[in-house]
């Protein structure tokens, strides 16, 4: 069991336990395609590339012969799990049993987690070629440098204006934005973003933003424990972040066992063990289908 389990001890006056302020449920997985029911230790989707068609240059000639360009992308599942106690008789020291908050803080870090794995594989490398043992990395020019400016208007409508010029939004895809608190508030403050003459949505009675200019909005934060460890669910080097932006179609996820969170008896240690497991990964479909937006956070 967990070695702090006894500022939990009754005293005949606690009221209950309840979980420390924390993100609960994944904010981004439902912002990408989903790969069915995959198996194995890696799986693969395979692309059809451009093609362009040829002109017929003459009266019974051959007909010009294309190669149809193929790819595929790779998909590897990442595995996790871990364990605590919880002690027969530390439970009888508290009002509350534990089991049920210890399960749900659990699959909250798991929650997390789904995020932090897809953030790093839209921002990381990809894999692909017949084996997926290729390495691509997300190119330079999918990347908005950060300009000494924070999230601005016109950062945004630079990713846009990417994606776009790529083709890399179909007809009425969900974009999708993640940044953070920081940046939500700098962009709140955009004329653009507060006034009713550009948005449908009143920002500042609301507090957050939704949508605006065909996007849908993402606050992801850092991971910071009860002794303030972090880790860093958007990259931040010194004072630069990096964003992202990228439609539904960018890439997948794939969930070889679903999020759980398991309670058993464990017979040697005589104790209750939660054991929040789960397989999930998440890979990059397509380059040109993330934009990557560094910011000043200072």
């Amino acid at each position: 069991m967990s070695d702090q389990i006894a500022t939990s001890f009754s005293r005949k006056y606690a009221e209950g336990i309840e979980l420390t302020a924390q993100q609960i449920t994944s904010e981004l997985e439902s912002t990408l395609d989903v790969y069915p029911n995959p198996v194995g230790e890696i799986v693969f989707w395979d692309q059809v590339g451009v093609v362009r068609m040829q002109p017929k240059t003459g009266t019974a000639i051959d007909i010009p012969t294309l190669n149809t360009p193929h790819r595929r992308r790779a998909l590897h599942p990442q595995d996790f799990q871990h364990r605590d106690f919880i002690d027969k008789f530390d439970t009888l020291k508290t009002l509350n049993n534990p089991i049920n908050d210890y399960t749900k803080a659990h699959v909250a870090a798991g929650q997390r987690k789904k995020d932090k794995v897809i953030i790093d594989a839209l921002l990381g490398d990809a894999y692909t070629g017949k084996l997926g043992t290729t390495v691509v990395a997300l190119p330079a020019a999918q990347k908005i440098v950060n300009g000494a400016t924070g999230f601005t208007f016109a950062k945004l409508q630079e990713g846009i204006r990417l994606l776009r010029q790529r083709n890399a939004i179909m007809k009425g895809e969900a974009v999708t934005v993640v940044y953070t608190s920081f940046q939500e508030k700098e962009f709140m403050n955009v004329a653009e973003v507060k006034s009713v003459d550009y948005n449908t949505q009143k920002v500042l009675v609301e507090g957050e933003i939704g949508t605006f200019y065909t996007c849908f909005f993402k606050r992801v934060e850092d991971e910071y424990d009860d002794d303030a460890n972090v880790v860093r669910f958007l990259p931040l080097a010194a004072t630069i972040r990096s964003c992202l932006m990228y439609p539904k179609s960018a890439g997948k996820t794939g969930t070889w066992l679903p999020l759980s969170g398991v309670v058993e008896w464990v017979v040697e240690k005589h104790v209750w063990q939660v054991v929040p497991e789960m397989s999930f990964g998440a890979a990059r479909g397509q380059e040109t289908k993330v934009v990557q937006i560094d910011v000043v956070e200072a």
